[in-house]
């Protein structure tokens, strides 16, 4: 393979990998931005689907001959498991207006300069694009990575000055185009077959909302609608319960 070919091959790997790891970003600024506008809703959500989930199993074992004691106890574990998931969101939430808070912090020369130093970084020392990286180097990449999605500049400006020593420099020869080449060929087939799937998907199926006020509201509508079916379905589950059991059941 001559070095024209084998460099076109790099060069196109280095671009997906660049809009790859842009669109990452994207998805978590997509995530945070969602969970600040719509945390009421998607609360209130959460609550009536695991609610209504349990309550229809519930009723199911009794019909399977359960007894109330066992139910009992199989709600009380329900519980618990909602009380981590319903943590584990509000932690999310928090996350976001930690996010939210740092963005003003900074301008967009800051997120420019930001996106540079990041697209240099990518076209030399990504583990994907270098021939190869060591373990530390690798290592130095899962830390800057988790730095640049969430938007923390001074955080991936930081680590970039202190570890810059530590990225090293290797020349690939000739005889390792061939091998070298089959690694980027599969890694650009597997960065296309992700990047059609995951535009259908949430939240990047949802980022035009962002862009007028109208859309927003639609979906805060299309949230709220949501929830009140899922509303009128517990108040049916509900009264289903009681017909069946002694007690009331509620998270």
């Amino acid at each position: 393979m001559k070095l024209e070919e084998f460099t076109a091959i790099k060069n196109e790997l280095v671009e997906l990998v660049i809009d790859f790891e842009q669109t990452e970003r994207r998805i978590v600024f997509l995530n945070y931005a969602y969970f600040l506008n719509f945390h009421d809703e998607l609360e209130q959500q959460r609550y009536l689907q695991y609610e209504n989930e349990y309550l229809i199993k519930a009723i199911a074992m009794a019909a399977d001959g359960k007894t109330e004691a066992e139910i009992k106890e199989f709600l009380e574990q329900c519980r618990k498991e909602f009380e981590a998931n319903i943590h584990n969101f509000e932690r999310q939430y928090q996350s976001a207006q930690e996010w939210d808070k740092q963005l003003e912090n900074y301008s967009k020369e800051d997120m420019e300069q930001n996106d540079q130093e990041f697209i240099e970084y990518c076209s030399t020392h990504h583990p994907l694009v270098k021939a190869y990286s060591s373990d530390l180097e690798r290592t130095i990449y899962s830390s800057l990575i988790m730095l640049y999605r969430t938007g923390n500049v001074v955080g991936f400006k930081n680590l970039m000055k202190e570890c810059r020593s530590n990225f090293t420099s290797s020349e690939i020869s000739s005889e390792d185009y061939e091998k070298i080449a089959v690694f980027y060929k599969e890694s650009i087939e597997h960065f296309n077959s992700i990047k059609e799937k995951r535009n259908m998907t949430f939240p990047l199926n949802k980022a035009d909302i962002f862009n007028k006020e109208e859309l927003t509201t639609r979906e805060l509508m299309y949230l709220r609608e949501k929830n009140y079916q899922a509303r009128d379905m517990n108040k049916s589950l509900q009264a289903d319960f009681k017909l069946h059991f002694s007690f009331e059941f509620s998270l």
